[in-house]
C-alpha cells in the first residue's frame, strides 16, 4: 500500500489520543516503507533482507524499532511510555496487514520463517487511493490542527468508512471473477487500477522455462479473456545471441534483472529489436499504471555486452512471443 494511505491509516487509529500519540502513530505507520534507503546496500551485497519489503518488514524488527522510538520520544515529550510503543506497535502491524493485501509479499515472520504472504486484493500503489489520501490528510490536518472544527470527527468516520469500503469493494470482485473464471484452473489474478478491470495471470515452470499468461478481462464483458502466452527460458542462453528467444532468456537471468524482479512472480516484459540490438524493459504487471511502469531497461547486443538502467518507463506497446 502506497506511504500516503499508511499515514493517513495510522492517524485514523491515533488521533484521539493527543497530538505527540498522533504523530507517533503516523511516523511508526509509515516507517516500514523508509527501507527503501537500504536498496542500494541490498543491491551491493545482494542481500534479499535488505531489499523493500525484506527484514524491517517483521514483526520482529519492528517491536525493536518501537522500543527505540517509544524510549526516544517519552524522553522529548514527556508521556506514557507504554501507550506510545502501543499505539506505534499497532500502526505498525496495521502497515504489515495493509501490506498483506496487496500483490506483494511480505515476510512478517522473519527471521523465524521466510514464508511471504499476500491476498491480491489491491494494488500495491492504487492511484485512486493515493489521490484520496492525500484529499482526507489535508482535511483531517486542517480540521484537526490548523483549525479545529466540530465536525472533524464527522470527516474521521467518513473517510474511515470509504477507506475500508474501497478495500472491500475489491475484495469482493475479486470473489467474484475467481468464481466466474474458475473454469481456467489454478490463476492468480491482480486487480488494476480500478476493481473492475483486472489483469490475470497464470504460470506454468519446467526444468527449463517459464510459460506466462496474460491478460486484461473487464467485469462487465461477455467476451472470454483472450490470453498472451510467452515463454522465459531458466538458463542463459550461449553467445551469439541471435532471436528474440535468446535475448529474453539471456537478459532475464542478468544479476541486475534478477534483484528487480526477485519479488515479482509473474514478470512481463516489452521488446523491441533495431540496428541488431535488442531492447528489453522487464517489469511486473501489478506495478503498471497510466502506460507507466517501474522497469528496468536491459539494452543487449548480440555479443552480450549489455547495459541496464532502472526507473519509470512509458510503455507504449508490448509484444509477447507467442508459445
Amino acid at each position: 500500500m502506497d506511504f500516503i494511505t499508511h499515514g493517513l491509516i495510522s492517524f485514523l487509529f491515533g488521533h484521539n489520543l493527543g497530538t505527540y500519540y498522533a504523530y507517533f502513530a503516523i511516523f511508526m505507520g509509515i516507517f516500514p516503507d523508509w527501507d527503501v534507503f537500504l536498496i542500494p546496500l541490498a543491491n551491493k551485497y545482494n542481500n534479499q533482507a535488505l531489499y523493500h519489503r525484506g527484514a524491517v518488514h517483521s514483526l520482529l524488527f519492528l517491536g525493536i524499532a518501537n522500543l527505540i522510538g517509544a524510549f526516544i520520544m517519552n524522553s522529548i515529550f514527556p508521556g506514557n511510555f507504554l501507550l506510545y510503543f502501543g499505539i506505534g506497535y499497532f500502526c505498525s502491524s496495521m502497515h504489515l496487514f495493509c501490506d498483506i493485501l496487496t500483490t506483494f509479499p511480505i515476510r512478517p515472520f522473519w527471521p523465524l520463517s521466510k514464508k511471504g504472504f499476500k491476498l491480491d486484493i489491491t494494488e500495491a500503489v492504487n492511484m485512486i487511493g493515493v489521490f484520496f489520501s492525500m484529499g482526507a490528510a489535508i482535511i483531517l490536518y486542517h480540521t484537526w490542527y490548523i483549525s479545529p472544527s466540530p465536525i472533524y470527527l464527522t470527516f474521521v468516520l467518513i473517510f474511515s468508512i470509504i477507506i475500508g469500503g474501497f478495500l472491500l469493494i475489491q475484495f469482493l470482485t475479486k470473489v467474484f471473477l475467481s468464481y466466474k473464471l474458475n473454469h481456467l484452473g489454478t490463476f492468480q489474478s491482480m486487480p488494476t487500477m480500478t476493481p473492475f478491470q483486472w489483469k490475470i495471470v497464470q504460470k506454468q515452470v519446467s526444468n527449463h522455462e517459464m510459460t506466462v499468461k496474460f491478460a486484461r478481462y473487464n467485469i462487465y464483458s461477455r467476451t472470454p479473456p483472450k490470453f498472451q502466452e510467452f515463454e522465459i527460458g531458466l538458463t542463459p542462453s550461449e553467445l551469439p545471441i541471435e532471436t528474440d528467444s535468446q535475448a529474453i532468456s539471456y537478459s532475464f537471468n542478468l544479476p541486475e534483472v534478477k534483484r528487480h524482479l526477485w519479488r515479482i512472480q509473474n514478470p512481463l516484459y516489452c521488446i523491441e529489436k533495431s540496428n541488431g540490438a535488442w531492447k528489453i524493459h522487464w517489469f511486473s504487471a501489478e506495478m503498471f499504471f497510466f502506460g507507466r511502469t517501474f522497469a528496468i531497461l536491459v539494452e543487449l547486443e548480440p555479443s552480450g555486452n549489455y547495459t541496464t538502467k532502472a526507473g519509470v518507463f512509458r510503455i507504449k506497446e508490448c509484444r509477447f512471443l507467442n508459445s
